[in-house]
C-alpha cells in the first residue's frame, strides 16, 4: 500500500503538523475508493494528529527509494537526507528531507510518499521531476572578441540544469566581458530551442557596436595639480597609436572610477579636505568604426588645511606624550587623514601587544574652517585583556596541523598578542606552502575574554619540475633538469634531485638533497646532500675527465628572529682520468650567519635574504689533500612598487674570496667563475675566470703549427699540418711561469638588478636587468701575462630584457643580454631560454 505526503488541509487544532505545499495531500493507492478514503483517514490521524514518539514507534523505514531520477545520481540525493533506514518514520525528518532535495536546484518538483508493508514497516519513496537539461551552447554575433575568450569566461555548459537565471547571468558575464574591452553599447540575448521536453539547446547572441575610445581627458578649475599631473594619475589614458596592442584608450566606466579615488587621495595626502570632482561629464561621438569619448573633470579644491593639536585621552597605558610620540601626523603637519589612520592602528596594535584584544580607537576630529586646522583627539576604551583558546587551521589539506601550529609565536590559553599573531602569519606565509592573502581570524567563544585563532588557508602548489635548455660556443648543448617537493607529505620536508647534462665541457651531474627545518620536533634544522659529478675539462686546461663524489650535513641553530646560525660539515673526492692532477679528498667545515624575511621563496615581493659564511678546508683536524679558506657575503633585497605586487624589483650582491694557506694549492674546480643566465647575462656560462680564463684566453689564441720533440713539424694523413692552440700571451714564458697560471679567480663580486613587470595580465611578465661582475686571479698572473690587474669597482657590465610565460605547460623565460662594453673580437650579446613548472 502506497501512500503520498501532501499538503494537509489547515486545522486551527493545536498540536496539528503541516506541510509545505511541496508535500501534498495524503491519497491511496491500488484498492477501492472506500477503502482508500479509510486509509487515507488512517495515515492522515498518525503522521498529522498523531504525537511523535507514536509514530516513530509503529513505522519503521525498511527502505528508502528515489524515482523519476535519470541525470541525478540517487546517492547524492540519498547523502542528503535526515530519515534513515530502520529508525522510525519521522514527518519532521520527511519534511527537512524535501527541502534539502528541492535545495539541490535539480528539480522542479518534489513528491514524498509512504508504502506499507505489514508486519514489516514502510518504505519511503521520494519522486522528482528533473529540470531540462542543457544539450548545447552556442555563441554567435561575436566577431572582435574572440570566441575561446568569451568561452572562458562564461559559465554556462552543455549539461547543465536549465534554469532563467543561470542564462541572465551568463548575459551580464558577457556584457562585462564586452565592456571591459571598450564595447559598451552592445547588445545580447538568448535564445532556447527545446528538442525534447529534457533537452534544451543554448544560444546566446551578441549584437557588437563600435568600440568607445577617448580621445580627450580635460580637467578643469584644477589649480594645486596641472592637467598632466592629474593625467599621470590616472589609468584611463587617451587613444594613441599602441592602441591596437595595448588597448590604450579604450573607455571603461570602472577605470574612471577608480581615477577619481586615485585623484581624490593624491588631494586628501595633501590636506586637500574640502575637494569636490563633480560627476565626469562625458561626450560621446559615434562613427562606424569606434566611437570618440570626451571626459571633462571639474574640481573644487577648497583650501589646504593643516594639524592642529593632536591629544589622547581615555584609558592611557604609559605616559600620553609616549604615544603622541609614537605618531606619524604631527602638530604643523599637512593634515593628511591616511597618515591619521595609520597613528590610529599604530595606537590598536601597540594596545593589543598587551593583550587588549578588544580596544576601540575613536578618533574625534575638529575641522576649523577659519584657521585651516584640524585637531585629532583619539579616544581610546582598552576593554578587558583576552586569552587564547583553541588554535584551529582550515584548507591545509595537505599540511599538517603540526607544521602549522609551530611556525606560531603564541599558544593556547596564553595572553592575546597582536604582534605575535602578526609575525605568525608571516612566518606561515614564508613557509611557501599557502596562495598569498590568507588570513589569520580570531573568532569569539562563549567565555567573554576567551578568542579561538582560526587559520583559513589555500594550498599552492609546493613541487617544481624545471628544464632548462642552453647553448653556446665552449659547451655545446646544455640540457638541465631538477624536480623539488617541498612540504612533503605534508610535513614541511624538502625533495630536491637535479641532473645536468652537456654535450661537451660541462658538468654532468646527479644530485639528492633532503631539508628537516625542524630536526626532531625541535628548532634545529638540518639539510643532508649527495651529488655525482662527471666533468669533462671544466677548466679548458686539459686536465681530463673529472669524476666527483659530495656529501654534506648541515645543522642550523636559530639565534633571534630570522637570524640563524649554521654549520656545514662537507666530503668531496676527486678523482681524473688523466695524469695531469692527483686524486684529491678534501673535507672542510663551514660557519654561516643567515638572514631571511623574504615573504615567499617561490614568488618573493618583499624582504631580504643575507648569509655570511666562511669555509674551512683541510687543516690538521678536518684532514684532507689541500687547505685554503672561502669567505662569501650575498645579499638579496626584494620591494615592490604598487600595492598590487605585480611591479618587483629585486636587487642581489656577492662577493667572495679564497684565502690560501702556506704552500698549498687552490684546486681549479673551486676557483670562481661567473657567466649565464644565473649569474652575468649575456655572457656564456662560466666564461669569465680571471686572466687565464676560458674567455680571455679565446681571445688571445691562435692557431700554429704543431712541432714533435726533434723539432719537426707534424703533418696529419692527407699532408696539411697539424695545427694547435697557442695563448699569444704565453710566449716566452718558462714551464714554471705557465704552471703557475691558472683558470678561475680567487675574488668575484656580483651585482645584479631586475625589475618585473606586468605585460598582460598575470600570465605574461616583462623584466629588464642591469648586470656587472667580475673575477680577479692572483697578482702574479697579471704581471706574467703583462697585463692590468682590474680593480675593484672596474666590472664587466650588461644590459637586458627577457619575458617571462606563465603558461599550463610551464614558465618560459625568454632573456637577452647585451655586454655593454665588449672587448674586440668578443661577441656582443647571448640569448637563454628556460622552461619551468610547478606541480
Amino acid at each position: 500500500m502506497r501512500e503520498s505526503l501532501v499538503e494537509p488541509i489547515p486545522s486551527p487544532l493545536p498540536g496539528r503538523h503541516f506541510f509545505p505545499k511541496y508535500i501534498g495531500r495524503l491519497i491511496a493507492a491500488d484498492f477501492g475508493v472506500r477503502l482508500r478514503l479509510l486509509l487515507a483517514g488512517i495515515v492522515i490521524f498518525f503522521l498529522i494528529n498523531a504525537s511523535e514518539p507514536a509514530a516513530q514507534q509503529s513505522d519503521i523505514i525498511i527502505d528508502i527509494r528515489v524515482e523519476g531520477s535519470s541525470q541525478v545520481e540517487r546517492g547524492q540525493i540519498l547523502s542528503n537526507l535526515q530519515s534513515r533506514v530502520d529508525e522510525p518514520l519521522n514527518v519532521s525528518n520527511v519534511t527537512q528531507d524535501l527541502r534539502n532535495i528541492f535545495g539541490l536546484k535539480f528539480f522542479q518538483d518534489v513528491r514524498a510518499e509512504v508504502e506499507e508493508i505489514p508486519g514489516e514497516g514502510v518504505i519511503l519513496i521520494f519522486t522528482v521531476d528533473e529540470k531540462p537539461r542543457i544539450t548545447s551552447v552556442k555563441l554567435v554575433g561575436n566577431v572582435t572578441v574572440t570566441e575561446t575568450s568569451l568561452e572562458d569566461k562564461i559559465t554556462v555548459k552543455a549539461g547543465n540544469f536549465y534554469t532563467k537565471r543561470l542564462v541572465l547571468k551568463n548575459i551580464e558575464i558577457l556584457r562585462e566581458e564586452y565592456r571591459k574591452k571598450g564595447y559598451f553599447k552592445a547588445k545580447f540575448r538568448s535564445k532556447v530551442e527545446r528538442f525534447t521536453e529534457k533537452s534544451y539547446g543554448l544560444t546566446l547572441i551578441v549584437e557588437e557596436t563600435p568600440r568607445l575610445y577617448i580621445t580627450k581627458i580635460r580637467t578643469h578649475n584644477n589649480k594645486v595639480f596641472t592637467e598632466l599631473e592629474i593625467q599621470r594619475l590616472m589609468i584611463s589614458v587617451e587613444i594613441d597609436c599602441f592602441a591596437w596592442i595595448t588597448d590604450s584608450g579604450v573607455f571603461d566606466e570602472l577605470r574612471i572610477n577608480q581615477d577619481l579615488q586615485t585623484i581624490s587621495a593624491k588631494y586628501l595626502t595633501n590636506g586637500y579636505i574640502r575637494l569636490l570632482i563633480d560627476k565626469p561629464k562625458v561626450r560621446l561621438t559615434h562613427n562606424r568604426e569606434f566611437s570618440r569619448i570626451r571626459v571633462d573633470l571639474t574640481f573644487s579644491e577648497g583650501s589646504q588645511y593643516f594639524t592642529g593639536k593632536i591629544d589622547v585621552v581615555g584609558d592611557i597605558l604609559g605616559k600620553k606624550s609616549d604615544l603622541i610620540d609614537r605618531m606619524e601626523l604631527k602638530k604643523g603637519d599637512v593634515y593628511n587623514p591616511f597618515k591619521q589612520n595609520r597613528d590610529r592602528f599604530r595606537l590598536n596594535q601597540l594596545y593589543q601587544e598587551q593583550g587588549y584584544a578588544f580596544v576601540r580607537i575613536i578618533p574625534d576630529v575638529k575641522i576649523d574652517d577659519q584657521s585651516k586646522l584640524v585637531d585629532v583627539t583619539y579616544r581610546i576604551i582598552k576593554g578587558d585583556k583576552a586569552y587564547i583558546g583553541r588554535i584551529d587551521f582550515q584548507g591545509n589539506r595537505e599540511t599538517r596541523d603540526f607544521v602549522m601550529r609551530r611556525e606560531f609565536e603564541v599558544r593556547e590559553n596564553e595572553l592575546y598578542n597582536g604582534r605575535k599573531l602578526r609575525e605568525s602569519q608571516r612566518n606561515l606565509q614564508r613557509l611557501g606552502f599557502f596562495e598569498p592573502g590568507f588570513k589569520v581570524e580570531r573568532e569569539p567563544t562563549d567565555v567573554d575574554d576567551i578568542l579561538d585563532i582560526v587559520t583559513k588557508v589555500s594550498e599552492t602548489q609546493t613541487g617544481t619540475l624545471q628544464a632548462q635548455l642552453g647553448f653556446s660556443d665552449s659547451s655545446g648543448v646544455i640540457v638541465a633538469t631538477s624536480v623539488s617537493k617541498g612540504n612533503l607529505f605534508g610535513r614541511g620536508q624538502t625533495l630536491r634531485f637535479s641532473a645536468t647534462f652537456g654535450q661537451r665541457n660541462i658538468t654532468r651531474s646527479i644530485s639528492f638533497d633532503f631539508i628537516e627545518p625542524h630536526l626532531f620536533g625541535s628548532e634545529i634544522s638540518s639539510d643532508s646532500s649527495i651529488s655525482l659529478i662527471n666533468r669533462q675539462d671544466f677548466t679548458g686546461l686539459d686536465v681530463g675527465d673529472i669524476m666527483e663524489e659530495r656529501y654534506s650535513q648541515g645543522l642550523g641553530f636559530p639565534i633571534i628572529p630570522l637570524l640563524r646560525l649554521n654549520f656545514t660539515f662537507s666530503i668531496i673526492n676527486r678523482e681524473f682520468d688523466r695524469p695531469v692532477e692527483e686524486p684529491t679528498s678534501l673535507r672542510s667545515i663551514t660557519p654561516s650567519l643567515r638572514y631571511n624575511s623574504v615573504d615567499n621563496p617561490i614568488f618573493p615581493s618583499s624582504g631580504t635574504n643575507a648569509i655570511f659564511a666562511v669555509q674551512q678546508v683541510g687543516g690538521k683536524i678536518l684532514g684532507g689533500d689541500t687547505e685554503y679558506r672561502r669567505y662569501r657575503l650575498r645579499v638579496r633585497k626584494f620591494f615592490s612598487l604598487n600595492d598590487a605586487n605585480t611591479l618587483i624589483v629585486m636587487s642581489r650582491f656577492r662577493i667572495s674570496w679564497l684565502e690560501q694557506i702556506g704552500s698549498n694549492l687552490i684546486p681549479l674546480e673551486d676557483r670562481f667563475r661567473i657567466g649565464g643566465i644565473s649569474t652575468l647575462r649575456g655572457y656564456n656560462f662560466s666564461e669569465v675566470g680571471g686572466p687565464f680564463g676560458n674567455l680571455e684566453r679565446a681571445l688571445s689564441t691562435t692557431n700554429v703549427q704543431s712541432f714533435d720533440d726533434a723539432g719537426q713539424p707534424i703533418i696529419n694523413s692527407v699532408g696539411d699540418p697539424v695545427l694547435v692552440p697557442l695563448d699569444l700571451r704565453t710566449v716566452g714564458l718558462s714551464d714554471d711561469d705557465i704552471r703557475l697560471l691558472r683558470s678561475g679567480g680567487v675574488l668575484e663580486r656580483l651585482l645584479n638588478l631586475e625589475m618585473l613587470f606586468p605585460l598582460a595580465g598575470n600570465n605574461v611578465r616583462g623584466v629588464v636587468f642591469y648586470d656587472a661582475g667580475e673575477v680577479n686571479a692572483e697578482s702574479e698572473q697579471y704581471a706574467l701575462l703583462n697585463e692590468i690587474e682590474p680593480g675593484f669597482f672596474d666590472l664587466k657590465q650588461s644590459i637586458g630584457f627577457g619575458i617571462r610565460l606563465i603558461s599550463p605547460v610551464g614558465v618560459f623565460r625568454f632573456e637577452y643580454g647585451m655586454k655593454l662594453r665588449p672587448e674586440p673580437g668578443e661577441s656582443k650579446d647571448k640569448f637563454d631560454f628556460t622552461i619551468s613548472s610547478l606541480f
